[in-house]
């Protein structure tokens, strides 16, 4: 998957490089949909590897880790 400079290239990279370092979920959204991208309903959320998942999944094996 490739995105240009200036869309959400920018973003998605350093989504992805949160995740890497810290094997937490990011999300990406408007910060008027705060409530739904944290319930998993909009945004575009970047996980893990860690085989198929769901974000719940992945937030409660994070959650449990803490």
């Amino acid at each position: 998957m490739s995105f240009e400079a200036g869309s959400m290239g920018p973003k998605v990279l350093a989504a992805r490089r949160f995740v890497d370092q810290t094997a937490g979920v990011a999300s990406i959204g408007a910060l008027g949909d705060v409530e739904a991208i944290m319930a998993g309903e909009a945004g575009t959320h970047v996980l893990p590897s860690l085989g198929p998942a769901t974000i719940e999944e992945s937030r409660a094996k994070q959650l449990a880790e803490a």
